[in-house]
């Protein structure tokens, strides 16, 4: 108890009173410097700030450019409107179900987001759900009938209590597990509505017996001819392991990859941002921001926040290439925190080997392809020397027929490119 009434004491005391009572020691006190620290720049509520005093256009810069958030607003999607017009018209005229794969933070949630926007826009209903590894299809997928309401069961009155009271469609499953059938069977009476689920991070959902199960439902709800439609979302394994499953579900289904934006489509992101932020930026930082984020809207969008932000820092409304440099330092050190201790100790032994010629171009090759070096790309002997001499950056990918190799972490190419294009 008596450490707790020490604290009390001490959380009284003055803001500036000293840690001891120097003079009862006979010491005398010492002035000590006050610490210029980092402070924040907004506050969370922005509650007793006049808008004069906000900084607005760090703001502004935040909100042109989210790396870290998928894009909501269909005003800040820049370029990809010819796979969005194939996606909806694989659901809207083929009556396809759809995967979307592709690397990682080449667009896909943004581009899955985008399209729950319009199909809702166009009286779809839409029940969206993020896959983890430790998913049960039954819990999903009652999870996603609690979002459909049971006015879209044609068993059922609109004046009906259970409809009145805003009861899902749930309520027509059985408690606890259930199978492919039965939950069919729930969908199987839906009218006044399409219904369109998306299944967004499927490559983090569990294998085996969950994704044998989505599967089966894909295929009875196309030989049923159900109202309802599936978007998968995942990188690129997510259309081969469904099909493996049962092959005959290969023509209800398109694959649909994401691409690396084009430079057009990076200049758009950039131009976007700079009407949204006020900021402005050099032809060759736009350049150097195409050639440094090599199609990726998440590295191009994180490396056009930074310099942003330090343009801002220098009191400057225009981003110059230098801030592009710095911005892309900042980020290489962040990719470097993300990977394995191992993987950073050989990639200083290689680099110390002379080896940086060679990680440049097995990076940039693997950069849009899912980590994986294609002979072709870059020389196969090599490769099969490099995976002998450096087992914590390469590997063989097994059961490739083309002898492909892939970094063994999915980081690494970013990190190399980046790193080694700034110093």
């Amino acid at each position: 108890m008596e450490i707790f009434k020490w604290a009390k004491r001490q959380s009284n005391r003055p803001a500036d009173a000293a840690d001891f009572d120097a003079s009862a020691n006979g010491v005398e006190p010492v002035a000590i410097p006050k610490r210029s620290l980092p402070r924040f720049n907004t506050t969370g509520s922005d509650l007793g700030i006049s808008d004069a005093e906000l900084p607005r256009m760090r703001i502004r810069i935040r909100d042109a450019f989210s790396p870290s958030q998928p894009i909501q607003d269909p005003r800040m999607f820049a370029g990809r409107e010819e796979i969005l017009k194939t996606l909806i018209r694989a659901i809207e005229d083929m009556r396809l179900h759809v995967v979307v794969y592709g690397d990682r933070g080449i667009g896909k949630t943004s581009l899955l987001h985008l399209l729950t926007r319009l199909a809702t826009d166009a009286h779809y209903h839409v029940a969206y759900h993020s896959c983890g590894e430790r998913d049960s299809f039954s819990e999903v997928f009652r999870a996603i009938a609690e979002q459909i309401p049971l006015l879209y069961d044609s068993r059922y009155d609109p004046t009906a209590d259970e409809t009145a009271s805003g009861a899902s469609l749930a309520l027509m499953l059985p408690q606890g597990e259930y199978n492919v059938s039965q939950l069919s069977q729930a969908f199987s009476h839906l009218s006044n509505t399409r219904l369109i689920i998306v299944l967004d991070e499927f490559d983090r959902s569990p294998g085996g017996d969950f994704r044998r199960m989505v599967a089966e439902f894909i295929k009875n709800v196309s030989d049923r001819s159900l109202r309802v439609r599936l978007v998968i979302g995942g990188v690129g394994t997510s259309l081969s392991e469904l099909v493996e499953h049962i092959p005959s579900i290969r023509r209800n289904i398109l694959g649909l990859e994401v691409p690396a934006m084009t430079p057009d489509e990076v200049k758009e992101v950039i131009s976007i941002g700079e009407r949204v932020s006020g900021l402005s930026y050099a032809p060759q930082s736009v350049d150097d921001i195409i050639h440094l984020s090599r199609g990726s809207p998440y590295m191009a969008s994180m490396l056009a926040q930074y310099s942003g932000f330090r343009a801002i820092d220098d009191d400057l409304d225009t981003v110059s290439p230098w801030h592009v440099v710095e911005a892309a330092r900042q980020v290489a050190l962040e990719l470097r925190g993300r990977l394995s201790e191992r993987a950073v100790t050989t990639v200083a032994a290689a680099l110390a080997a002379g080896m940086q010629t060679v990680l440049m171009d097995c990076a940039k090759s693997a950069m849009g392809s899912s980590a994986r070096l294609v002979p072709s790309h870059v020389n196969p002997e090599q490769l099969a020397d490099l995976s002998e001499r450096y087992p914590a950056l390469f590997e063989p990918v097994p059961g490739d027929p083309k002898g492909s190799y892939r970094f063994t972490e999915e980081g690494l190419p970013v990190f190399l490119w980046i790193w080694l294009s700034t110093h």
